[in-house]
């Protein structure tokens, strides 16, 4: 396995040449081609050797009959890191190397279908080429705005596994009590949470620093800008490092209330409600287990702690089956007996959005969050069919200020944290912002309402036996066809800012189905 050579921020790095090193890259010392003298065969660091995994749980008989119980339990549990996140390293150099062809209007006189047509399959290496190790860039100089000037193009698109990676691990814990209310109704009330740590997540280790006087960048440089922000970035020469680590973690709480009527009389219901809150530093994503990048602080997560982007505050669950009255057998059952319907029916808050700003005019190259104007009401009152273009009044947000050219801010550390220096805006740029206090939580998106149901007719059928049966089963999937509305766009000075684009699910859904039991 190779590494990209390199330092952990706030550093300066620079990549030189020596025994093992390919062009500023170094592998493990059993390598016998390339091999770096002690460096190990593994990614990470330590091995979790001392991993302890307690789990506790207790049952009670309150009244000594079986009619009501407090249940509890705790459990410390450790998960692997998936697949999905270590797959992000196969596109790195040197095992891999991408090429495409596009039109180039500087080519005169050729259209762009015969220019591609020419050569639709550029030439490759073989497999056996490989490793090819690129030329890492040098910074020659900086243009008159700041920006880095390279020998050779940067290194773009690079992931790395910190080799500091914790285990990641979540604890549990929960306390119930239920009791029978009256005959066949029961309730439940508990409370339960949980608290991840080292949890999986991206980010962008070499966005740019502040410089000054006491921390200047390459040739002096100790003034900032968004133009220059590529001069400022720990490593020179990578652009678009994404770093996977383990520094995300998560708290999780739960009010639950359960209340349940067991099958009896043709009657089975069960109905619950959660008020819950989630908080975590890092956004997460269904289906991307390191996610997609966050606005914010890259070097310090817990800058950007807040409500979750799955957090659900209030959440209510009722499904049901009935038996309609009825004959059952006889010749009014083939009509007006053996009816059933079922559904489910669920009601809930939308999860947690954030307003953010875009990334151009900042000063470390990272989308940062939007200022809410106090006193102004973010969210528009009414339904949501109604404000589809104006969920979100754009007139209570704004950006985080523009610094204007020879601005002094501060005090801030040189990773845009809580420090004691202070900076200044360069003089002959166009000014720029920094990220922001974190804003998520600040809205809450579209309710959601759902009912799915399905009717049932059973007609018997006793040539197939004693209990053989013919069903005809009808079913709906969002009955109503009440829209769930996605997100609005949250970007402060974005021209959809406000506006929902989309749903999550579709209108509504019919099935029928013909069932045999024999």
């Amino acid at each position: 396995m190779m590494f990209l050579y390199g330092c952990q921020a706030p550093c300066h790095a620079s990549v030189k040449s020596g025994p093992g090193l390919q062009n500023g890259f170094i592998a493990p010392a059993e390598n016998s081609k390339f091999g770096t003298k002690g460096v190990s065969n593994s990614t990470l660091l330590h091995e979790p050797l001392d991993i302890f995994s307690p789990r506790v749980g207790f049952a009670y008989d309150v009244l000594g009959n079986g009619k009501m119980a407090i249940r509890g339990g705790y459990g410390l549990y450790y998960q692997r890191m998936g697949c999905m996140s270590s797959l992000q390293s196969v596109s790195n150099p040197p095992f891999n190397l991408a090429a495409s062809d596009f039109y180039s209007p500087q080519i005169y006189g050729i259209p762009w279908q015969a220019q591609i047509l020419t050569n639709p399959f550029p030439t490759l290496p073989l497999p056996s080429a490989f490793p090819i190790f690129p030329q890492m860039p040098t910074l020659q100089s900086l243009n008159p705005l700041g920006g880095p000037n390279y020998d050779v193009n940067p290194l773009t698109g690079i992931t790395e596994i910190d080799p500091r990676n914790g285990t990641p691990s979540t604890e549990q814990w929960n306390l119930t009590i239920e009791t029978e209310l009256i005959k066949n109704w029961a309730l439940e009330i508990g409370y339960v949470g949980s608290h991840a740590i080292h949890q999986v997540m991206s980010q962008a280790t070499n966005s740019a620093l502040l410089r000054n006087a006491n921390n200047p960048g390459p040739f002096g440089l100790d003034v900032n800008s968004p133009a220059n922000a590529l001069s400022r970035v720990p490593i020179i020469g990578v652009e678009g490092l994404s770093d996977i680590t383990t520094d995300g973690k998560s708290l999780y709480d739960a009010l639950l209330v359960t209340v349940s009527h067991r099958f009896s009389k043709g009657l089975y219901m069960k109905a619950a409600y959660a008020w819950s809150k989630a908080l975590d530093n890092y956004p997460s994503v269904n289906g991307f287990e390191p996610g997609l990048g966050e606005p914010g602080n890259q070097y310090i997560p817990d800058l950007n702690y807040g409500l979750s982007s799955y957090n659900t505050p209030y959440r209510f669950v009722a499904s049901y089956v009935y038996d309609l009255p009825g004959p059952k057998h006889g010749v009014g059952s083939y009509f007006i007996g053996n009816w059933s319907l079922s559904g489910e029916t669920t009601l809930q808050s939308g999860t947690s959005g954030y307003i953010g700003q875009p990334a151009y005019s900042s000063l470390t190259g990272s989308a940062g969050y939007g200022i809410v104007l106090p006193g102004c009401t973010l969210k528009s009152s009414g339904s949501v069919s109604d404000h589809v273009s104006n969920y979100l009044n754009a007139s209570c947000v704004t950006t985080q200020p523009l610094l204007a050219p020879g601005t002094t801010f501060g005090p801030l550390s040189p990773i845009a944290g809580p420090g004691d220096q202070m900076y200044t805006i360069d003089p002959a740029s166009s000014g720029g912002n920094l990220m922001g206090s974190s804003t998520r939580g600040a809205f809450q998106n579209p309710f959601q309402t759902r009912w799915d149901m399905a009717l049932k007719k059973t007609f018997p059928v006793h040539v197939l036996g004693e209990r053989g049966d013919l069903q005809f089963i009808a079913q709906a999937f969002n009955l109503f066809n009440t829209p769930i509305f996605g997100p609005p766009g949250s970007t402060a000075g974005y021209p959809n800012f406000g506006m929902i684009g989309s749903t999550l699910t579709g209108g509504r859904e019919l099935q029928f189905a013909l069932r045999v039991n024999f």
